[in-house]
């Protein structure tokens, strides 16, 4: 009489499990490129000033997943860079509005230039679990960004119906 296995019933995804060897290895040239592909192209949009809201905000979700595994010592680049870029592209987009292009200095061009690079090396050389970790991060990050949003809008109409 065959007997079957049960699944395991955790609700993780596969890719979660340590016993993934997935996970120890880099991810694939195919997934790799068309990351670092999209990363290029926002850059370039930026670089030649076509750069609109969508481009700064891809290449601060670039930024930042190049920050997180440098934290960890999977980069090359000083955290330094990393962080002064990030800083550099808040305030761009503080200053901008949703629908026109942005202003970006030179400096910041030329950080984000460097930041691709690495984004780019970081994508074919760092294991698969090192980069999951990173998009997780962002992931919370934006979470809990959308929250801090939506209490504020909340605060915002109930100070606005008490007047």
């Amino acid at each position: 009489m065959a007997v079957s296995k049960k699944q395991s019933s955790s609700g993780r995804k596969p890719i979660r499990n340590r016993q993934n060897k997935r996970l120890y290895l880099p991810l694939s040239n195919e997934h790799a490129s068309q990351l670092n592909r999209q990363a290029r192209i926002a850059f370039e949009s930026i670089r030649t000033g076509r750069g609109d809201r969508a481009a700064l905000l891809q290449m601060s979700s670039i930024v930042l997943l190049c920050e997180f595994p440098t934290e960890d010592g999977h980069g090359l680049l000083p955290l330094s860079l990393l962080q002064e870029a990030r800083r550099r592209m808040a305030r761009v987009m503080a200053a901008g509005s949703a629908d026109e292009t942005c202003e970006y200095a030179r400096r910041l061009i030329d950080q984000l230039n460097e930041i691709v690079n690495e984004y780019d090396r970081q994508m074919r050389e760092t294991r698969l679990h090192t980069i999951v970790a990173a998009f997780d991060k962002v992931d919370c990050m934006l979470v809990a960004r959308k929250r801090s949003l939506a209490r504020t809008r909340r605060l915002t109409i109930r100070l606005s119906d008490g007047l």
